[in-house]
């Protein structure tokens, strides 16, 4: 029977499975138990995707910039195309992308799987599967807040890398000019030099 509103009992028939039937209080409390623990996983999979996506950048960028200087960043794209075509790198890329694009598919299944069983509107089940996420929260949440503070540091640095290139651009173009300019300047110098030397001869 399914049920459209919240109701509180312990005997529930096709448990999101067909066949999957509880009949008994300790068939009830596992499930709640193995629902608690699933609560738990999905909150412990949020950072083991970031950690994924932190794997796959650093294989499509291998020798990341420590420090955002002018000729780092004037360097930075173009060493991102070099090292991008590199064969090993590029298959060490597309595995980490493979396993993150499989833990995500994963992730969301599991995540659907846990909405299906707060659909059965059972009291119990619900309040499980709110316990187990506070848990998890609980537990991973700071990690999970230190690395979206990294995160988030990491794009505020790339952010000031992009906006570095213009001005670094400009600061090519006048040290060229200068040493443009340097040139000529030197070679008047050893010309008058070397006219002196002539006179006084």
């Amino acid at each position: 029977m399914m049920h459209m509103f919240y109701w509180l009992g312990v005997k529930i028939q096709d448990f999101i499975f067909h066949g999957y039937n509880i009949t008994t209080v300790w068939g009830f409390v596992s499930t709640c138990i193995g629902l608690i623990a699933l609560a738990i996983v999905y909150e412990t999979m949020k950072i083991s995707q970031i950690k994924l996506r932190q794997l796959t950048k650093q294989h499509n960028l291998p020798s990341p910039i420590t420090q955002p200087t002018d000729s780092s960043s004037l360097l930075s794209r173009v060493s991102e195309v070099s090292v991008a075509s590199v064969g090993p790198f590029r298959c060490n890329a597309y595995t980490a992308w493979t396993v993150e694009v499989v833990h995500w598919s994963f992730h969301v299944t599991l995540g659907y799987f846990l909405m299906l069983a707060v659909m059965t509107y059972n009291g119990y089940i619900s309040i499980a599967l709110v316990a187990g996420s506070g848990i998890g929260y609980y537990i991973f949440g700071p990690t999970l807040l230190e690395l979206k503070l990294k995160k988030l540091q990491k794009y505020e640095r790339f952010k000031k890398l992009e906006q570095c290139h213009p001005e670094c651009a400009d600061v090519v173009s006048n040290v060229t000019e200068i040493a443009a300019s340097i040139v000529p300047e030197n070679q008047e110098a050893e010309v008058n030099i070397n006219v002196n030397a002539d006179v006084h001869i």
